[in-house]
């Protein structure tokens, strides 16, 4: 789970956080992925980002939780970037596809209907 003390720089050199030791400069680039990809997640979510290392690759799973939604991914690959960047394109899916399902109908957007008797020209 993501917490608030989670979100400060590390100037350390190695750093163990999300389940693996990495490197600072990597720690801080996925933190500072993470917290952008929290800006466009339903607001009061939970964030988990988990790293498991296996003997020749890196498994990688990412949830957020809201009150009415839940979006889940893993991932593997050789790095943490990498699999991180694979983890926030799927979830980056999920809420694009989550927003035009809240948003929108064929008709467009659900938040903006007219009303009655408005006239357009």
């Amino acid at each position: 789970m993501l917490h608030k003390g989670d979100l400060a720089v590390s100037n350390e050199k190695f750093v163990r956080k999300f389940g693996i030791q990495m490197g600072s400069e990597k720690y801080n680039e996925i933190k500072k992925r993470l917290e952008l990809l929290i800006e466009r997640s339903p607001s009061q979510s939970i964030v988990n980002l988990h790293f498991d290392k296996g003997s020749s690759f890196l498994k990688g799973t990412l949830s957020i939780r809201s009150f009415s939604e839940s979006f889940d991914t893993k991932s593997v690959g050789k790095c943490p970037m990498e699999v991180y960047s694979h983890l926030e394109e799927a979830i980056d899916y999920q809420l694009r596809e989550w927003k035009r399902r809240r948003f929108f109908t064929n008709k467009g957007p659900t938040s903006v209907r007219p009303k009655q008797g408005t006239q357009f020209i």
